[in-house]
């Protein structure tokens, strides 16, 4: 999520890839018969912050979200070591915010997929009432808050 957002100037296949992936994971949920597992709430947390821009999730305490920005200087990864997150950090050692006509349509189509889920009560089989019954049990961001931040962020979108 975080490259995706980083990288969207220069790679935005990278964007819509990341993009496709995750609308195919959240259908999968909604699947009847799914065996995607249980992680709905984390699919759900990408969503919101890519739907806000943010690189980093809400639950992420305070004390992690400033150790995932602080390298020491003398850092320098191992001859075999390919890590392109530690490396944007430490050049660019501030969260971004990504909130744009680019990345707000792409999220934004996501909310609409779990906002479908909750509202397509009886239609679906057992896979969309797993995901219907996630979401509606989140008591943090849950579905008042995912129909809020729709609205919100399209209105937020127009003045784009």
């Amino acid at each position: 999520h975080f490259i995706t957002l980083r990288t969207k100037d220069h790679t935005p296949e990278l964007l819509n890839t990341f993009s496709s992936t995750l609308a195919s994971l959240i259908e999968a949920f909604a699947t009847p018969g799914s065996t995607v597992g249980s992680k709905v709430d984390d699919v759900v947390e990408i969503v919101l912050c890519g739907v806000c821009g943010r690189e980093l999730p809400w639950s992420l305490s305070p004390k992690h979200r400033t150790k995932f920005f602080l390298r020491p200087s003398t850092w320098v990864p191992g001859p075999k070591a390919c890590d392109a997150v530690d490396e944007l950090w430490r050049h660019r050692g501030n969260e971004t915010h990504h909130f744009s006509p680019t990345v707000y349509p792409l999220f934004a189509r996501h909310l609409r997929q779990l906002l479908a889920a909750v509202e397509e009560e009886g239609v679906a089989g057992a896979g969309s009432q797993q995901l219907r019954s996630a979401l509606q049990a989140r008591k943090v961001r849950g579905v008042r808050y995912l129909r809020t931040l729709a609205e919100a962020a399209e209105h937020r979108f127009q003045m784009c």
